[in-house]
C-alpha cells in the first residue's frame, strides 16, 4: 500500500478512536500500539497526526509525544461563537438559496437525529446532529462555509461526546430542529436566528450580550 493511503488509514483509524472516546481527551496517542495494529511504519502515523492537529483533535509536541485535545471551558466559548456565527450565515443563505423542497428534506435527518438520539447511543445522535447541521450549510451553495463547517464540526463532536450523557437533555436540544426547519419554509429569517441561539447558548456558555448581538 503507498505511503500517502496508509496515512489516510492511519488518520481515520486515530480519529475514529478519539471521536469514540477509546483515547480520551488529555491522553497520550499510542503511536507504536497503532503502528503495529495497522502493520506500518511510523511514518504514515506521524502524518496522521499533523492532519490531525490540522484539524485541532490532537496537541502535538514535536519528537515527545501527541494527546487528544483537552478543550478549557474558554477555548469551547469561542468554539461555540464561532459555529453560532457560521450556523447563522448558514440559515441566511439557506433562505436566500434554497427551496421549500430542500427546507422539506432537511425532515427526514431531523427525524433520524432523533431516532438516534433516543437509542442512546451519543456517537449515532452527534452524527446525525452534524448531518443536519451541515444539510442547511450544503443548501447554502457556499463551497467555502461548507468547508469550513465540517472542520468544525469536527472540534465540536470531540466536545460534546465528552458532555453529552442526558439523553432527555438530548432530545430537547434536537426538538429545535423541527422549529428551525418551520423557520426556514416559512422564510422566517428572525426565527431562524433565535432558534440557533437558544440551540447553541447554554451548551457553549456564550454570553448573553453576543446573543443579543444575532436576536
Amino acid at each position: 500500500m503507498k505511503k500517502s493511503n496508509l496515512g489516510e488509514q492511519a488518520y481515520e483509524h486515530i480519529k475514529d478512536m478519539i471521536l469514540n472516546l477509546e483515547i480520551k481527551p488529555g491522553e497520550r496517542i499510542p503511536e507504536e500500539s497503532i503502528a503495529n495494529q495497522l502493520g506500518s511504519s511510523r511514518t504514515p502515523i506521524r502524518e496522521a497526526l499533523r492532519k490531525l492537529e490540522n484539524d485541532g483533535l490532537i496537541f502535538l509536541y514535536p519528537k515527545c509525544f501527541a494527546e487528544v485535545a483537552h478543550y478549557n471551558e474558554d477555548t469551547i466559548r469561542q468554539i461555540g461563537e464561532l459555529r453560532l456565527a457560521q450556523d447563522i450565515l448558514s440559515a441566511q443563505l439557506a433562505l436566500h438559496y434554497g427551496s421549500n423542497a430542500d427546507f422539506s428534506n432537511l425532515r427526514q435527518l431531523a427525524q433520524k437525529c432523533e431516532d438516534g438520539a433516543r437509542t442512546g447511543n451519543i456517537h449515532d445522535r452527534i452524527k446525525l446532529d452534524m448531518d443536519f447541521h451541515l444539510g442547511i450549510t450544503k443548501i447554502s451553495r457556499n463551497q467555502i462555509l461548507i468547508k469550513s463547517q465540517q472542520e468544525l464540526y469536527l472540534r465540536i463532536h470531540l466536545i460534546q461526546v465528552s458532555k453529552y450523557t442526558d439523553i432527555e437533555h438530548s432530545l430537547k436540544q434536537i426538538q429545535h430542529h423541527q422549529e428551525l426547519i418551520e423557520a426556514l419554509i416559512n422564510r422566517d429569517s428572525e426565527k431562524a436566528r433565535k432558534v440557533i441561539c437558544n440551540h447553541l447558548k447554554d451548551f457553549f456558555n456564550i454570553d448573553n450580550s453576543i446573543i443579543e448581538q444575532y436576536v
